[in-house]
């Protein structure tokens, strides 16, 4: 749907922002020089007691904060220059892309410029504040390992209950951290499919997860495909949390980044996305963002998208990408919804919305997944 060129970064920019500020830290290194030279001068000077000792120490403190706070700027400087010379290397591959007409290629690009920016952005905040939360350890990470290497891996770090429920559905954990799992159950080593389910408020918790196991599970052999169970980012806890937009705003570039890790192992399969309730604005927040590589997108039980047409999604898939929308019949979260409008924007099912219906499905708000009807859909997706 979209095969324009668009860098998250500019090289020119990072280059001189990092040009800036190593003379910031040139500049501060010299405060903190004379601040040392200063203290010295003035003890050579005979000045001495309880509160010249006092004055001096008080001197040595900035010129030890100064001189910190250089090294921090010279840091942050090499992470924008190294940035600006992988934007570079990308913007030169963007060139011979467009040239060619390779509009995959310019595409998967958009997407390693947007992760480098977010590589970027994590750096430096981490210089600033020191810490970082590297917890939840993400497949787009680990792009030269292979699943089994990262099962292994993840498996030694996930409680025992987790570990169980993952090893009777014969699953490979994708990604793991604090309390959340994502999981593959079905076909991992040659997938001609890969589903990956979004789940929305109060999902995500480890005592729900042999329950989202056993429901991809049925997927899997429903579909033939392979079956995420995607926890890459923290739902809100309950409805009145998931009015709030951030969650999904930060799932949503998650969402991006797990189904370029998706596309990168699994090119040739078709890469489909089903979101369930709050996980629709998850899944539209992806694709409004970042982009999202997905031949197909299902929006289950939405309480409203923050989208106004399919047309504003930047879907990367094989072939024209398509958007099918799914409401139950007694599912009470439609009452968030009216007309053209949603809770969160759009009612998806709206007609100017432009997705593809699918009828028929019945129950409340958690019956989706076990509705015979859309479980037909999900293995042969109706055409226009």
């Amino acid at each position: 749907m979209n095969a324009a060129y668009t860098p998250a970064l500019r090289p020119a920019e990072l280059r001189d922002a990092a040009r800036t500020l190593e003379h910031a830290a040139h500049l501060v290194t010299g405060r903190g020089r004379d601040s040392r030279d200063a203290a010295a001068a003035i003890a050579a000077a005979g000045f001495a007691g309880p509160a010249a000792n006092a004055g001096l120490s008080r001197l040595d403190t900035f010129a030890y904060h100064f001189i910190s706070h250089a090294h921090v700027l010279r840091y942050i400087a090499q992470i924008l220059a190294s940035a600006g010379s992988a934007q570079q290397k990308l913007d030169e591959l963007a060139d011979v892309a467009a040239n060619t007409q390779r509009i995959y290629l310019i595409r998967w690009l958009n997407m390693v410029s947007w992760l480098l920016d977010s590589a970027a952005a994590q750096a430096v905040r981490t210089a600033i504040l020191g810490t970082v939360d590297e917890t939840f350890d993400k497949l787009v990470h680990h792009p030269n390992e292979s699943l089994e290497q990262i099962h292994a891996r993840n498996l030694a770090t996930v409680p025992a209950s987790t570990a169980q429920a993952v090893q009777e559905v014969g699953g490979v954990i994708l990604e793991a951290g604090p309390q959340r799992a994502t999981v593959m159950v079905g076909d991992t080593d040659a997938p001609t499919r890969v589903i990956t389910l979004v789940g929305g408020v109060s999902t995500g918790r480890p005592r729900k997860l042999p329950g989202d196991l056993a429901r991809a599970s049925t997927i899997a052999e429903s579909t033939g495909a392979a079956v995420v169970v995607w926890q890459g980012y923290i739902p809100p806890a309950d409805v009145a949390e998931g009015i709030d937009p951030v969650a999904a705003r930060t799932g949503g570039e998650e969402l991006s980044a797990f189904q370029l890790a998706v596309e990168d192992r699994f090119p040739s399969a078709q890469k489909s996305v089903v979101a369930h309730s709050y996980g629709t604005v998850v899944a539209t927040r992806a694709a409004t963002g970042a982009g999202l590589f997905a031949d197909d997108v299902w929006l289950l039980g939405s309480p409203g998208v923050p989208a106004r047409s399919v047309g504003e999604m930047k879907l990367y898939g094989a072939g024209d990408p398509r958007v099918f929308v799914v409401d139950s019949d007694r599912d009470p979260i439609l009452a968030l919804r009216y007309r053209e409008l949603g809770a969160h924007g759009t009612s998806p099912s709206h007609p100017s919305f432009g997705a593809t219906p699918i009828p028929g499905v019945e129950g409340g708000h958690l019956a989706y997944f076990d509705d015979p009807d859309l479980l037909r859909a999900l293995s042969s997706p109706p055409r226009e």
